[in-house]
């Protein structure tokens, strides 16, 4: 027996035993934890030899979590989710990586690879070959890419800690004195803004994390990015950038991770309560299709890391989106498409530009949209044989098991990336492509009504009066100069976005790489068309206003995604200064800077004298209210409220109680339900006959009515209520006062 299975058998045992026998959640950690990074490290090496090992260790991990994901999505449609089927995943999982991995015949591979690495270098440099029909021919054979070549040519290293830490990290040419110098700057500036996000933690309900932050948090993050910026331009080809892109990105990702310490967001307690019921029950009923992927993923580290489940929930997609996008777009252009080291890590950084709301908080739709950035630039490593098809595919099953609606049209664009790579019969391929382009232009709709008749929506087609079209461009004049400017930026960044990718796609075809990049423009379109006719001819009789508003926003949000490449590469270019002037570099530099701090800023809920974006967060009050209201209360009630003391009633109750389909606490679900009448109390008048109203159709003798201090007109409308409640009490020294109806 080799050694390399007495450590898979001994690591499995130790786990499993701690799992059913010991139940000691340190050695859980620790156990979890190396089996991650032993068995990610090995399917790493399986799936993708030919990369380094930081690729190797990152994406492996990601790829033997995603595949227990959907052992135990499938289990929990033919069986249930529980400790034994866990551990069969995990078993299972392990042996076929091993199995595998003591299988396959890697110096074959690595010969073969070697071979094709010296062809490819030579077409690179023949003058002969380069323009004729291979596609390797650049304009520029910097130096760079030359050291880049030498380096490619080289077998990939079998260990991953030497390969990580000298060629990640940057040992194996020496950083230069700028390089060390700004590097300690930009750590010190990055550390100084952490500290600041943990100072300003809070349970409190809050409008935005920035009314609780100081102003120079947003300079430091500034000067922050210019180092960074200049730590890639004075880069001497190792990739030691990309570890701070990394941790920039997580600045961005983790404000609300960090400073809402019950958690951000409605959506994501929702979620936590429902994997806590397959957590207890092994299932959840009725079982639905949406979702399951993410609960899954969930499950398994939570089970394999012996961590809670809100821990998990709430750090999952922020750490995801700060690791997976910069990897992702980085390898992509240099090893894809072979740009030089200092403009893919350019590109990586300039991603950023577009505002990370979808990454701030660990939702199905969230981790949806990262699994498409990373297929959309993964398919850029595919056209160029370094990675399988099967792994695009298997990417986007990932995604149909998370969120289906959405999954299906990335899966569409897999099948397309595949059917354009294959050699087959012309004609074939075309009309293939054509079918696709025609179900791709209206698959949203299909996708909705599909849904409808499924789940006995009401979705209705509907000839408008007036096309309606977006507002292209929107200025707010407050005659303060620097917030002006901010919000061009704020309230157009789409507009702004979308015009930089259309000018940079006429770059890609005054330099002839249009081939690369044309497919991208032609997707979005079509995403735009889906958008347009959903705008104009879809009508949702079942969700609320602000759903319908969520699910325009989300297709754009996924157009948007495909014109990064483009965007990208406009910004690639710009940077690319060796001949430039030092005003421009500068210039450059700066307006980088400012873009990603604004987008920084827009992330996250605004509440200033231009936008108020109306996002409270659960509190420590809604908390404590939900359980003064549970320990006082015999028998059935319902609670008339903000929906974030509903998340707090979740949180803390599950799904405990419903009156004909509708949750006891007043939640926005579209239709006639109790939140209407929440409403008429808020924003009409506090009057009896509502709350009366609202317990005939709950059939319940008991309820209450919660007012939030931070209402606008909250001392009004407690003065009003006082009038007519039976009884009313103060939470929290007054942020939240509730009062008690009896029929």
């Amino acid at each position: 027996m080799t050694k390399s299975r007495i450590i898979c058998i001994i690591l499995l045992v130790a786990i499993l035993a701690n799992l059913f026998l010991v139940k000691n959640q340190p050695l859980s950690i620790i156990l979890g934890l190396i089996f991650l990074f032993y068995f990610g490290q090995q399917l790493g090496r399986l799936l993708f030899p030919t990369f380094d090992g930081f690729f190797q260790f990152v994406f492996g991990v990601f790829s033997l979590v995603s595949a227990n994901s959907i052992i135990l999505w499938l289990a929990f449609y033919f069986y249930r989710i529980d400790d034994i089927v866990f551990g069969l995943a995990l078993a299972a999982s392990a042996i076929i990586v091993e199995i595998m991995h003591s299988r396959s015949d890697v110096s074959a591979f690595e010969k073969t690879t070697a071979c094709w690495l010296k062809i490819k270098k030579y077409c690179r440099t023949n003058t002969l070959i380069a323009p004729w029909g291979l596609g390797w021919a650049t304009e520029r054979q910097s130096e760079q890419e030359k050291t880049k070549l030498n380096e490619t040519a080289n077998l990939p290293p079998q260990n991953f800690l030497p390969n990580f830490w000298l060629q990640k990290v940057g040992l194996r040419s020496k950083p230069s004195l700028y390089i060390l110098a700004f590097t300690l700057i930009y750590l010190a500036l990055s550390s100084l803004n952490f500290y600041f996000l943990f100072r300003a933690r809070t349970d409190e309900a809050i409008a935005s994390p920035w009314n609780i932050l100081p102003t120079h948090f947003f300079i430091i993050f500034f000067i922050a990015t210019i180092f960074l910026l200049l730590i890639i331009r004075f880069n001497k080809n190792n990739s030691l950038p990309l570890i701070l892109i990394i941790i920039h990105a997580f600045q961005l990702s983790s404000v609300a991770l960090i400073v809402y310490k019950i958690g951000y967001g409605f959506d994501p307690f929702i979620h936590l309560a429902a994997m806590k019921n397959i957590l207890a029950d092994g299932a959840l009923l009725p079982k639905t299709f949406y979702y399951i992927g993410e609960y899954s993923l969930i499950i398994f580290l939570a089970k394999l890391l012996g961590v809670g489940l809100g821990f998990i929930n709430k750090a999952l997609l922020p750490l995801l989106f700060s690791v997976f996008l910069p990897t992702t777009i980085y390898y992509s252009f240099a090893d894809g498409l072979n740009w030089t080291k200092r403009n893919a890590l350019i590109a990586a950084l300039a991603a950023l530009f577009l505002p990370v709301a979808y990454f701030i908080n660990t939702t199905p739709q969230g981790l949806t949209n990262l699994l498409a950035i990373m297929i959309i630039f993964l398919s850029l490593l595919y056209r160029q044989n370094k990675i399988l098809i099967q792994y695009l595919l298997f990417l986007s099953l990932v995604a149909l098991t998370i969120h289906p609606l959405y999954g299906a049209p990335i899966t569409l664009y897999v099948l397309y990336v595949f059917l354009r790579a294959r050699p087959v019969r012309r004609s074939i391929k075309i009309a293939a492509i054509a079918a696709i382009g025609l179900i791709g232009a209206i698959i949203f709709p299909l996708l909705f009504i599909f849904n409808s008749l499924v789940n006995k929506f009401n979705v209705a087609l509907s000839a408008p009066s007036a096309l309606a079209f977006p507002q292209l461009f929107f200025f707010k004049k407050q005659f303060n100069f620097a917030f002006d400017l901010l919000y061009v930026y704020g309230f157009n960044y789409r507009i702004i976005f979308i015009g930089l990718a259309v000018a940079g796609f006429l770059f890609v075809c005054l330099r002839k790489k249009h081939r690369d990049y044309a497919h991208f423009i032609v997707i979005a379109a079509i995403l735009f068309l889906n958008f347009f006719i959903v705008k104009n001819f879809l009508n949702f009789e079942f969700a609320t206003e602000q759903n319908k508003l969520d699910y325009l926003d989300r297709i754009v949000e996924l157009a948007l995604y495909f014109l990064l490449p483009v965007f990208l590469y406009l910004i690639s270019a710009f940077s690319d200064g060796h001949s430039r002037k030092f005003v421009e570099n500068v210039f450059f530099v700066l307006v980088m800077s400012m873009a990603i701090t604004a987008s920084l800023y827009f992330s996250y809920p605004v509440k200033d004298n231009y936008k108020n974006s109306h996002s409270f967060n659960v509190s420590q009050a809604d908390v404590d209210t939900v359980q003064f209201i549970e320990q006082r209360t015999n028998g059935d009630y319902i609670v008339l409220a903000n929906q974030m003391v509903g998340a707090a009633a979740i949180r803390e109750f599950d799904f405990k109680k419903y009156y004909h389909g509708q949750f006891y606490y007043s939640i926005p679900t579209g239709g006639a339900n109790f939140y209407q009448y929440f409403n008429k109390m808020i924003f009409e008048k506090p009057a009896r006959e509502h709350v009366k109203a609202a317990m005939d159709m709950a059939g319940v003798k008991n309820a209450y009515f919660v007012v939030n201090d931070y209402w606008t007109n909250s001392r009004k409308i407690i003065a009003a209520a006082k009038q007519n409640a039976d009884e009313w009490f103060s939470i929290a020294g007054g942020r939240n006062i509730v009062f008690y109806y009896k029929q």
